[in-house]
């Protein structure tokens, strides 16, 4: 009886948190309205709710401490939007961008706080991996329908076209050699981006199926490669560098034979998928690993020529940047390289500060969680992220945000607890625990 009162409880906790989850992923234009706005005003309510319902406010210094990692790049990036405003610059301009900052810390600190009211036998490495493979499952689900049905991926794409905020992508959908082939799923950011976030959600999936000796979960990792294959090349070369890892991290007996079956599966499945799709689409795909191969023989083609040829165009004050991006400023348009965008906008001093918060907020949660699935996800989500910012500059980027800083505080949170440094106090009881889970 009292199983079944836990399971009753677990399941529509269980699938808010899914919700939310694919909300703060990828950002679908459900409504005229910025669904950072709506999240952000979720998490005050949920954090005004549990305070007025235990009367405290919990906080986990873990979580605080990888918040402070960044504190060094805001204080020069402040001192940095000063000192060119002061210097007679267009305000109007550096303001924007420095807002936008401003805006996502604020983001990520709502985003802590609210997490750290969960209760701390909630937050768990696998919890958040199931979690993560149900809101794969429903994305993968969504990207299906639109294979299948045109006037499905019709009306998923024009709820984008119509409640974006974003003119980048609203044009870029419009256009009738993208729409034809292109823009399969529910999300905001169907394209790179849309790569970064499932390479991510497919390194979590084929950590856990390898960590819980799991063929299905593998498997499902590997049908997950069909998402990038269809809309973003990028993601699939992200999904390569993190399994490299994976495999690196876990291949050893049984789990090489559980692997080898995964892969052999997906590979039949992703095969036959792959002839019926369309054939620009086709095209696209062999271009871009022709590409790759040509990089390694010394060639610099296709997107490689921007990356590392016409994008590289550095500013003209390399140490400090010019603390805004080019094509605000209005140099140069078009450049797509994340590191040469740090560059402009923040110079050496403050892209190394950014990329040191990130190392260092990454780093503790290593070094606090000691569970070997969590570490490995740790990792290989640092790995994907320096590696698609040779392609995008994607700090700006809510759901990129949200994905990142969830992986790191849920690691941060279940380490500190493990550990047993910091606990939360006055919660004994349990609603969501393994029992509440149906078995994967």
């Amino acid at each position: 009886m009292n199983c079944q009162l836990r399971i009753k409880t677990a399941l529509p906790r269980e699938i808010f948190l899914v919700a939310v989850l694919f909300l703060g992923i990828f950002m679908p234009c459900l409504v005229r309205v910025r669904m950072q706005y709506i999240l952000f005003a979720l998490g005050l309510l949920f954090l005004l709710f549990q305070c007025l319902k235990d009367l405290k406010f919990h906080v986990n210094k873990g979580v605080v401490r990888c918040l402070l990692a960044f504190v060094p790049f805001l204080v020069y990036y402040s001192l940095l939007t000063a000192s060119n405003i002061l210097a007679g610059k267009d305000a109007s301009l550096y303001l924007v961008e420095y807002k936008q900052i401003l805006s996502l810390g604020l983001y990520v600190v709502v985003l802590g706080a609210a997490i750290m009211q969960i209760r701390q036998t909630e937050v768990t490495t696998k919890t958040f991996c199931r979690l993560i493979i149900m809101v794969s499952l429903a994305q993968l689900l969504f990207v299906a329908l639109s294979l299948l049905s045109p006037s499905i991926k019709s009306f998923f794409n024009d709820l984008t076209i119509k409640n974006s905020y974003n003119e980048t992508i609203v044009s870029v959908m419009k256009r009738g050699y993208y729409k034809s082939w292109r823009n399969y799923g529910l999300a905001e950011n169907l394209f790179d981006g849309f790569g970064f976030v499932i390479s991510i959600l497919f390194s979590i999936t084929l950590i856990y199926g390898l960590g819980e000796n799991k063929i299905g979960i593998i498997t499902l990792a590997g049908v997950m490669l069909v998402m990038p294959l269809v809309n973003a090349r990028t993601g699939l070369v992200l999904c390569g560098i993190s399994a490299v890892y994976i495999m690196l991290k876990y291949l050893n007996g049984k789990r090489l034979l559980i692997y080898i079956l995964g892969i052999v599966v997906a590979a039949v499945l992703f095969g036959l998928l792959f002839g019926k799709l369309p054939q620009n689409l086709q095209v696209s795909v062999t271009e871009g690993f022709s590409q790759i191969t040509d990089l390694f023989q010394g060639k610099v083609t296709g997107v490689f020529s921007e990356l590392l040829v016409s994008d590289f165009v550095m500013p003209s004050n390399i140490w400090f940047g010019d603390g805004i991006s080019p094509e605000r400023l209005g140099s140069y348009s078009g450049i797509d390289s994340g590191y040469v965008q740090c560059l402009w906008r923040f110079g050496i001093f403050g892209t190394l500060l950014l990329f040191g918060g990130f190392g260092v907020s990454f780093g503790y949660a290593y070094r606090m969680n000691r569970d070997k699935k969590s570490r490995a996800i740790l990792v290989s989500t640092l790995l994907i992220m320096t590696a698609y910012c040779f392609k995008l500059f994607f700090f700006t980027s809510y759901a990129n945000v949200f994905l990142l800083f969830t992986v790191l505080f849920i690691a941060v949170i279940e380490g500190t607890w493990k550990n047993g440094k910091n606990v939360f106090a006055g919660y004994n009881s349990l609603c969501l625990n393994e029992k509440g889970w149906a078995s994967l």
